[in-house]
């Protein structure tokens, strides 16, 4: 099985690209109730997929691509 992440995420090592859409797709669905791995919000906002504003964490458009 030789499946590469999409998008803005090819860079990223498989397992942490994992984590870092489960990451997008909770943004994405607001389950920001319970918190959200920093080091996961760090690496969206750096790859820039997402904005972490801590308290209301919102996806980019490369977000919304990345899970398209």
């Amino acid at each position: 099985m030789n499946e590469h992440p999409k998008g803005g995420i090819s860079g990223v090592d498989p397992l942490r690209a994992i984590d870092l859409i489960w990451t997008l797709r909770d943004i994405k669905a607001k389950r920001t109730l319970l918190p959200i791995d920093p080091d996961h919000l760090q690496r969206a906002d750096r790859a820039r997929l997402g904005r972490d504003a801590r308290r209301n964490p919102t996806l980019t458009n490369k977000g919304h691509d990345v899970l398209e």
